[in-house]
């Protein structure tokens, strides 16, 4: 049974964020999270391998020939289409730099072996990560979701720059170090929230700021490593936000936290576990060899 908390709910866009108000306990997600093992060392362990050029090919439409997204296909095709060509061929390598191998797509095998859910909305499978390199100004790895953005439910008319692009948010992990880890970790999130929002979890929402989610193993898969868990955030010192033809989206960062953090975090909230982080050089950026700094 989970137990009872206060909450603070903070709208944040289109999602509401749960945010532990009282001193002791997890959240909702650190109750719902030890039902799943987010366990990074145990994806889905095949060799990862990029989409050197993204397809940006739209799921069919169903078998009764009905659209996906309830308007018409060509009109929706080559809006998104150009929408999901501007994220990923000019504002991401504006943002970010760096050398780029592709995106690395969620598989189904993902949803299946790690949630058992085998029936997923096609659209979830053009999803991906993108790995870009460190640059003069960023001396470290950079990991950012591709997809949620993607106005899939908008009409070209109903486009707002000033409201929101689909979900309005992409996440990101920084990284001092390069590693498919760091890949498969940020799919098994984005799989995690997509299932979320859909309601396979009851009806709690998608993952939003300040919630902290335990990886119940290291966070790149090496025995020692004491980053066993992630809290959500958003913060200054990484991009915040890019603005889409089809509206605003914004950038939550997943910040590594080892047990001992998290138990900090517990009883002395967030913003007291990220003074600690900041002051010790280990935010917004993940460290995974790091030792604990509480």
């Amino acid at each position: 049974m989970i137990e009872s908390r206060a909450f603070v709910i903070c709208r944040l866009g289109k999602r509401e964020n749960s945010l532990a108000f009282s001193m002791a306990g997890f959240s909702w997600l650190g109750k719902l999270t030890s039902c799943f093992c987010l366990d990074v060392a145990r994806l889905p362990g095949s060799p990862l391998t990029p989409r050197a050029i993204p397809s940006r090919k739209i799921p069919a439409c169903s078998a009764a020939n009905q659209p996906v997204w309830g308007v018409s296909h060509r009109v929706c095709r080559m809006n998104l289409e150009e929408v999901w060509r501007i994220r990923e061929d000019d504002i991401y390598p504006a943002l970010f730099g760096g050398d780029c191998r592709g995106i690395f797509v969620l598989p189904l095998e993902l949803f299946q072996q790690r949630f058992g859910i085998s029936d997923v909305d096609p659209r979830w499978l053009f999803y991906g990560v993108f790995e870009h390199g460190p640059t003069p100004q960023r001396p470290y790895w950079l990991y950012v979701t591709s997809g949620h953005s993607n106005p899939w439910k908008q009409e070209e008319g109903a486009y707002d720059p000033e409201g929101e692009s689909g979900a309005g948010v992409e996440f990101i992990l920084a990284s001092t170090e390069q590693g498919d880890w760091a890949i498969r970790c940020l799919q098994n999130l984005l799989a995690f929230d997509l299932l979320l929002g859909a309601g396979h979890f009851g009806d709690r929402g998608p993952l939003g700021e300040g919630d902290r989610i335990p990886l119940r193993s290291p966070i790149n898969g090496v025995e020692g490593c004491e980053v066993r868990n992630v809290v959500v955030v958003r913060t200054p010192l990484l991009p915040p936000d890019f603005t889409l033809p089809s509206g605003r989206v914004e950038f939550f960062t997943f910040v590594g936290m080892t047990d001992k953090e998290l138990d900090f975090a517990k009883a002395n909230g967030n913003e007291a576990l990220i003074t600690r982080l900041g002051s010790s050089g280990c935010f917004p950026v993940t460290h995974p060899q790091r030792r604990s700094v509480v």
